[in-house]
C-alpha cells in the first residue's frame, strides 16, 4: 500500500482549508530540497571556475603559437644567418687568392705600377672586409655569452673618426668624406674598440648602399650633455617598414638582395651604443639617403 502523507494549507476562503496528499517519493525530495540547492550552487561554481579555466588556458595556448612561431622565425633568420656567412667568409679568400695570382704573374712579366697597385687595393679591401666580418661574427658570440669587453678609456673621438675614415680612403679613392668635427677638444670616456666598430659598421653601410663615387658625411659635435655623432649618405634610403626592423638581429631588407651581408651589423650598432648608455635614430627617405646619429654621454 502506498503511504501517503497529508498537507493542511488554510484556504482564502473563510472556515475552508485545502488538503494535498503527498505520496512518499515527493516528501523525500522536500527533505532533500537545501542539499540538491547546495549541489546546484557547487555545480555552478564548478562550471564557473571550469570556464575561467578554459579562458586562460586558451590565452596561454595563443602566446605559446606566437612565441613559438617567433622561434620558427628567428631560427629561419639563424639558417639564413649561417648561409651568408659561409658566402661571404669565402667570397673574399676568393678575391685574396685570385689576386695574389694576378700579382705573381706581374712581378714575373712586365710590371704595370697602375695595375699593381690596382691589385693590392683589391686585396686591401677584401681583407677589411674579412676582418670586419669574424670581429662582427666573434662580437656576436661573446654579447650573447656575457663576455663581451668593455674598457672605458679616456679619448679623443676626433682623431678616432679619422683614423676609421683613413683607413677606407686608403683603399677605395673612389668615397669621398666631408668631415665636420668640434669636440671642443673633450675626451669622451668609453671603450675606443667598440665605438670604432660602431663607426666602421655604420660607414661600412653608407659606402654599400650608396651609388658609385659616394660622399659620407660625417659629424661630430658637443650638445648639451651628449656627444652627437652623425653618419650622412645619399644612397638607397630606408622604407618605413625596414626602419622599424632595422636594429632586428639577422634582419635583412629585400632591398639588400645581391649586396654583401649578414645581418648582425646594425644590431651589434644598437647594443654597442647601450653599453656606453647612449642612443641611436635614423632619418631616412627612400632614393634620397640616410642619417644614423648616435648620442653618447660625455
Amino acid at each position: 500500500m502506498t503511504n501517503l502523507t497529508k498537507l493542511t494549507r488554510k484556504s482564502p476562503v473563510k472556515g475552508s482549508e485545502n488538503v494535498i496528499y503527498l505520496h512518499d517519493a515527493d516528501q523525500f525530495s522536500l527533505d532533500n530540497l537545501s542539499s540538491n540547492l547546495t549541489l546546484s550552487e557547487e555545480r555552478s561554481k564548478a562550471l564557473s571556475s571550469l570556464y575561467k579555466n578554459n579562458e586562460t588556458l586558451q590565452k596561454k595556448s595563443t602566446k605559446l603559437v606566437k612565441e613559438l612561431n617567433e622561434e620558427k622565425y628567428m631560427t629561419h633568420l639563424q639558417s639564413e644567418f649561417v648561409s651568408l656567412v659561409s658566402h661571404e667568409f669565402r667570397n673574399p679568400l676568393s678575391i685574396i687568392k685570385a689576386t695574389a695570382d694576378v700579382l705573381k704573374r706581374l712581378y714575373k712579366g712586365n710590371k704595370n705600377p697602375d695595375t699593381l697597385l690596382n691589385q693590392i687595393n683589391k686585396i686591401d679591401k677584401a681583407v677589411l672586409r674579412m676582418n670586419k666580418l669574424i670581429e662582427s661574427t666573434l662580437n656576436l658570440s661573446r654579447l650573447e655569452s656575457g663576455k663581451i669587453e668593455f674598457t672605458p678609456t679616456d679619448f679623443c673621438l676626433k682623431e678616432l673618426i679619422s683614423e676609421v675614415v683613413d683607413r677606407y680612403t686608403d683603399v677605395d679613392s673612389d668615397v669621398k668624406f666631408n668631415l665636420k668635427i668640434n669636440t671642443k677638444k673633450k675626451l669622451f670616456n668609453g671603450d675606443r674598440n667598440l665605438i670604432d666598430q660602431i663607426l666602421t659598421n655604420l660607414i661600412t653601410n653608407s659606402i654599400k648602399y650608396s651609388n658609385k663615387s659616394p660622399t659620407i658625411l660625417i659629424k661630430c659635435n658637443i650638445e648639451t650633455d651628449y656627444f652627437a655623432i652623425s653618419v650622412k649618405d645619399n644612397g638607397l634610403g630606408i622604407s618605413e617598414d625596414d626602419l622599424k626592423k632595422l636594429f632586428i638581429k639577422y634582419f635583412r631588407s629585400k632591398k639588400t638582395i645581391g649586396t654583401a651581408g649578414t645581418g648582425i651589423g646594425l644590431y651589434l650598432v644598437k647594443q654597442f651604443v647601450a653599453l656606453h648608455h647612449g642612443k641611436i635614430t635614423v632619418k631616412s627617405e627612400l632614393s634620397k639617403g640616410s642619417e644614423f646619429i648616435i648620442y653618447l654621454p660625455t
